[in-house]
């Protein structure tokens, strides 16, 4: 809306500028953060629980709109701040300039009331066939990677790569369509069920997420095939408000089955107490937030949380890589796919090693 009507808000003056869901402004380049900057106010507030999803830049532009030029411009905060990447006495410089302006403050602070959140990692283990496909795929990865190869692998088709192997660890059906789309073929698939049914038995609602609508899709024929009915949310949803009025408010939908992207934010699902994260995402804060669609104002119960993680896979090296992007919020704020741009393509190449 602040794009589209630009023109007309810039001839406005406010008094408060208040921006709610701030870290999405944290893209400098777009238009919808170059409009909000242009808007003029006496007092301006920023709202976010993650300022920081990927890297620092991202800071940088809230601290830019709440307060231009205190931070520098964006090339020198760039030189200052992430060369080099691992410089803690600059991040420690950063947080001691930041924190005057922060007022930080976590759930179990302010939300005394709110029952106990519980996380844990199901370790899944690879079928024959995904097990196969998925040495095939990294075989040839890896001999593109090999020095002096005659075809050199460029970062686009690395990232390329880097989905197909997370696609087997789904399932085989995402990277070749030769292998049918039932559970015997997936690991993971086959421990999904088992979660959802046994969580179904003892009572509970249960939220599944997962980044390819493709996989959504496999696992709404086996929900469908086993006569478990559930709610389904993805970008292509145009009842998305009933959609969450029906798992909401009937007790015999158990289920919902979620796009992280598209409903990772902005839902209340208080009625479950049970999340499953089908496959895990570079960004922990992603991931974080949609675990927050239930462990929120109005959950009564405890909630359990599953992850599910293929053993010896590039689905490790990305847990890996989300403890490094909690270390940096961390150390920043608290003192203490974005996440793929930010990477060299030396680090990209590290992630076929094993």
């Amino acid at each position: 809306m602040v794009s589209s009507d630009a023109a007309q808000l810039k001839k406005m003056h406010f008094d408060w500028l208040i921006l709610d869901e701030a870290q999405n402004i944290k893209n400098v380049s777009a238009q919808r953060t170059k409009a909000i900057k242009k808007l003029n106010s006496n007092y301006r507030l920023a709202l976010s629980g993650t300022p920081i999803e990927n890297n620092l830049t991202e800071l940088w532009s809230i601290m830019d709109f709440l307060m231009p030029g205190y931070l520098g411009s964006l090339k020198s905060f760039k030189d200052r701040y992430l060369k080099p990447e691992d410089d803690h006495e600059a991040r420690q410089a950063l947080h001691r300039l930041s924190s005057p302006f922060l007022l930080r403050r976590v759930k179990k602070e302010v939300l005394l009331e709110l029952p106990d959140k519980q996380e844990q990692i199901s370790w899944c283990e690879m079928s024959p066939i995904q097990e196969k496909l998925y040495l095939q795929i990294l075989d040839t990865v890896q001999k593109k990677l090999m020095p002096g190869a005659p075809e050199e692998m460029s970062y686009v088709h690395i990232l390329a790569a880097l989905t197909k192997l997370r696609q087997v660890c789904n399932h085989p059906h995402l990277a070749n369509s030769d292998a049918l789309p039932v559970p015997e073929l997936s690991a993971k698939l086959e421990m999904l069920v088992e979660l959802v049914q046994d969580a179904i038995s003892a009572g509970h609602k249960i939220l599944v997420f997962s980044q390819f609508v493709q996989m959504l899709q496999i696992i709404r024929k086996v929900f469908d095939d086993l006569a478990i009915s559930y709610s389904y949310l993805d970008g292509k949803t145009r009842d998305r408000a009933e959609q969450v009025k029906a798992f909401e408010s009937n007790d015999d939908i158990r289920l919902f089955l979620i796009s992280l992207k598209t409903g990772g934010t902005g839902l209340n699902l208080t009625a479950a107490d049970t999340v499953i994260l089908y496959d895990p995402w570079w960004n922990p804060m992603v991931e974080n937030q949609a675990i927050d669609r239930t462990h929120r104002i109005g959950q009564t119960r405890k909630v359990q949380v599953f992850r599910l993680i293929t053993k010896a896979s590039v689905e490790e090296k990305i847990l890996s890589l989300q403890q490094n992007k909690i270390e940096l919020f961390n150390e920043v704020i608290e003192g203490g796919t974005g996440i793929l741009k930010s990477m060299s393509l030396e680090e990209l190449k590290s992630l076929f090693s094993y």
